[in-house]
């Protein structure tokens, strides 16, 4: 629902689906403001948060 959502909005930048690939990952103060276990998933949008999502922990795939 959030891609759509972005979509909506006009946001055409490349979305990705990212998993928490270790023990905790951390995106506090990030969005969305929490700690994910291994296998929590997030919806990215762009490649800034990409870059982000990687460095707190996450493995990602282009949706």
């Amino acid at each position: 629902m959030i891609f759509d959502e972005w979509r909506r909005k006009g946001n055409n930048a490349n979305t990705y689906i990212c998993a928490c690939d270790q023990d905790i990952c951390d995106t506090r103060p990030g969005w969305p403001f929490r700690v994910f276990r291994t296998g929590q998933s997030i919806p990215v949008l762009g490649e800034y948060n990409l870059a982000g999502a990687r460095r707190n922990g996450f493995v990602c795939g282009r949706r």
